[in-house]
């Protein structure tokens, strides 16, 4: 067994901790950056890249909703907030400078500086 198939082996070993459907979607893409990323005739990941793996795979398991297909509504929202919200300021801003609004004096207060 040459190291590369070594090394995609134990690669994938570390992705199994993943949530199978995470793995069906992105599992071969994160082995290719992986492989990409790995130095010639390197054997074994290295141990920060397994930890990230592992951490990384462990926070999925806990948290799914927090990423992923099920949180596209949300962040499609925000994306439209982020386009409405500059033109509604410069709009507002812009009626402000071209139409400025003066209160009227108060009547009461008048008299007091005096």
């Amino acid at each position: 067994m040459n190291s590369s198939a070594a090394l995609e082996r134990r690669y994938r070993r570390l992705l199994a901790w993943y949530p199978r459907p995470f793995r069906a979607e992105q599992e071969d893409e994160i082995l290719a950056v992986l492989m990409a990323g790995a130095e010639q005739g390197q054997r074994r990941p290295r141990l920060a890249e397994a930890v990230d793996l592992i951490k990384n795979a462990v926070v999925l398991r806990l948290f799914p909703g927090r990423s992923g297909p099920e949180r596209r509504d949300l962040a499609d929202g925000l994306a439209v907030f982020s386009l409405v919200a500059p033109r509604f300021l410069l709009a507002a801003t812009s009626l402000q400078v071209a139409l400025p609004y003066h209160l009227p004096p108060d009547p009461l207060s008048a008299g007091i500086g005096k």
